[in-house]
């Protein structure tokens, strides 16, 4: 089972991991795929923040991705400052230092990744496919058919990526 990296990471270490995951992040966003039937592309930033959620302070670096976004920088899949929040994919976005802290506290409390990593895609469906009905004005229904359902199998690949690459990172050390 995979527990979080943090186990043997003091914290002062850690916390340097909080502009990476922040910049690793914004970098994932730029891997983007449009489709051509919604708003929301397939970018690499769920497999940051799942990554991110592995460490103690990952939801921090969540948050920070999302500060700097806000202020101005490029750090969105299309750009960056508030009006990208209050835009179509702003609950994805909303919702990943929320998906990160849920995967590490599921983790915490001996629940197997890939558990915890479909808790926090779930998350981060269920914020992102609220916001884009609101704003497209479209039934729930149609909006998670164009911004969950495509991405089920991304998701998938991208969970189990990061799981391999924990495991991997964890008996590196």
């Amino acid at each position: 089972m995979i527990r979080t990296l943090d186990q043997r990471l003091p914290l002062d270490r850690e916390l340097i991991l909080v502009p990476t995951f922040a910049l690793l992040t914004a970098l994932g966003a730029k891997v983007k795929i449009p489709l051509p039937f919604t708003p929301v592309p397939i970018t690499l930033q769920v497999f940051f923040v799942l990554l991110s959620g592995s460490f103690r302070t990952g939801y921090m670096s969540q948050i920070l991705y999302l500060s700097l976004g806000l202020l101005g920088a490029p750090f969105f899949a299309f750009g960056g400052g508030i009006g990208y929040l209050a835009g179509p994919t702003g609950g994805y976005l909303i919702a990943f230092p929320i998906a990160s802290y849920l995967i590490g506290w599921l983790i915490e409390r001996g629940r197997p990744f890939y558990l915890a990593a479909a808790a926090s895609i779930l998350v981060i469906y269920l914020l992102g496919t609220m916001q884009l009905a609101i704003v497209l004005q479209i039934p729930l229904l149609k909006a998670i058919l164009i911004g969950a359902i495509p991405f089920i199998p991304y998701d998938t690949i991208k969970a189990i990526g990061s799981a391999y690459l924990i495991r991997e990172i964890k008996n590196w050390r």
